[in-house]
């Protein structure tokens, strides 16, 4: 459990947080999520503590591409020990409706075998763009598919280059 491998005051203040803040561990599983991430996304703690982000939130950038995924790019820059600098993102509300916001991630290094813990905390985006019309949207099953790619060269394909491949 993440109380015994990171500090119970850090998690406190987290979940103590005006601001909207979830958690996540190396597998993407949520264990963490305090009440202004519920109050701004309508999921209890309870609906989402242990289960994958992706299969909650289905968090995607303004263009479509996926964030929330097994293959998480945020989580694999983590792994790498990389900074994860803050990016705007599209998450699904409990009531269907997507929200966008500004996240920033904190990298909480604990010992093995976790190694980390990511803190997703969640501000209301001032870039504000809708999402696209279902017919001007891109078609995303390639790029899903070159995303979940066990082929490293292909999760590093970009949304271009896999939009040309596909036709």
């Amino acid at each position: 459990m993440i109380s015994s491998r990171v500090p119970p005051p850090l998690l406190d203040s987290l979940a103590r947080s005006p601001d909207p803040v979830f958690v996540t561990d190396r597998s993407n599983r949520v264990v963490l999520w305090n009440k202004a991430a519920e109050h701004l996304l309508g999921y209890t703690e309870d609906e989402v503590v242990s289960l994958p982000c992706a299969a909650v939130l289905e968090g995607c950038d303004v263009y479509g591409n996926r964030y929330c995924s097994e293959t998480c790019p945020v989580t694999q820059m983590a792994a790498r020990g990389e900074t994860v600098r803050h990016f705007d993102l599209n998450l699904k509300a409990k009531d269907g409706s997507t929200r966008t916001v500004d996240v920033t991630i904190l990298n909480l290094p604990v010992p093995p075998p976790e190694r980390y813990y990511l803190a997703h905390i969640l501000q209301p985006s001032a870039l504000r763009l809708p999402p696209l019309p279902e017919h001007e949207a891109p078609p995303r099953q390639p790029l899903v598919a070159a995303r979940e790619s066990p082929d490293a060269r292909a999760r590093r394909l970009t949304p271009r280059e896999v939009e040309v491949l596909g036709m």
